[in-house]
């Protein structure tokens, strides 16, 4: 579990029955500048929602939950599954479970990779994501900055008037 007195911007939670994929990403954690937890159960998962949540609704820390759909036994529709819905998720899946990675697909993950997955296809879609997170701290930032006329200007422009 992680201590809210850690200084962590970055981390993907692995949520698998397996250990091994846990344990890759383990690999090439310092490469994605991450934090790597792993749950093995949904009763694990819930357990670790609880224990997370406030750090997870910081806007500055970036979450990745690498899950493979077989651990939710066709519960995609799970209440507590929406709470993931607002983060990237990369689906992790045997060629075998069509079945829940369909399920999955359809919940607008970030991306699919078939296991074994080589570490480098996970390393670049884990920094994809961050990458992605990155980008949109810095809008944000950047419009934070903005005066009250220029929000208003900016208002404007998406209501379909001229910048004049």
């Amino acid at each position: 579990m992680i201590s809210h007195t850690d200084k962590l911007d970055r981390l993907i939670l692995v949520a698998d029955e397996e250990i091994s994929s846990f344990r890759g990403i383990l690999r090439i954690r310092d490469r994605v500048k991450a934090h790597v937890e792993h749950v093995a159960s949904l009763e694990d998962l819930q357990h670790w929602m609880v224990a997370n949540q406030s750090l997870l609704t910081q806007p500055n820390t970036a979450f990745c939950l690498i899950f493979d759909p077989h651990l939710f036994k066709q519960s995609l529709e799970w209440p507590l599954w929406a709470f993931f819905l607002n983060y990237p998720r990369i689906c992790i899946s045997r060629s075998g479970h069509w079945k829940t990675t369909t399920s999955a697909l359809k919940s607008g993950i970030f991306e699919f990779i078939e296991k074994p997955f080589t570490l480098e296809q996970m390393k670049t879609l884990i920094q994809q994501v961050f990458l992605a997170h990155d980008s949109g701290m810095t809008i944000r930032n950047q419009f934070r900055s903005l005066t009250k006329r220029e929000i208003e200007t900016c208002e404007l422009l998406v209501k379909g008037h001229s910048n004049k």
